[in-house]
């Protein structure tokens, strides 16, 4: 079993070979980006591939395109000869991958978005040392809010 970003990436094909295995299970190419950065690096995906990932028939159904209905059981045949387990199947287990790939990247950033999405805020002034995240509903207090906070617990220990 998968329990580690780092075992993951030991056993997972490169990306070429998931967008190649995507095709050969029919899943269109403008929805490869989305699955292979979330299987490979743990990035959100949108609602429709989320309700796949999370096992939520009635959702996936509901989000998808006109190009997408007839091709659910492709994504279902792709995730289980493919995919890890430990990554689709429940919420709570695309919910645990997110999570394992957030830490990896970042351990003080506590959201959903790539680092480089908090670089674009330099242009405002904001220090992502010790400002907050400014994106809307993340719920992220910064890149080294708990960093920062353990050096001042130390600094007030003798």
């Amino acid at each position: 079993m998968i329990t580690s970003r780092d075992d993951f990436l030991r056993f997972m094909p490169t990306k070429a070979m998931m967008s190649a295995r995507l095709g050969a299970c029919g899943i269109p190419a403008h929805m490869h980006n989305g699955l292979v950065s979330y299987l490979h690096d743990g990035y959100p995906t949108g609602h429709f591939l989320m309700a796949i990932l999370s096992n939520d028939l009635k959702e996936a159904c509901a989000r998808a395109d006109d190009d997408n209905k007839p091709l659910l059981w492709n994504y279902i045949f792709f995730l289980v000869n493919y995919a890890p387990g430990a990554a689709w199947g429940s919420p709570s287990k695309v919910q645990e991958w997110l999570a394992m790939h957030r830490e990896a990247r970042d351990p003080t950033c506590r959201c959903t978005h790539r680092r480089s999405d908090h670089a674009s805020y330099s242009s405002h002034s904001l220090d992502p040392a010790t400002q907050p995240c400014h994106h809307a509903g993340c719920g992220c207090t910064g890149f080294n809010s708990i960093k920062l906070a353990d050096a001042d617990k130390d600094k007030e220990s003798p």
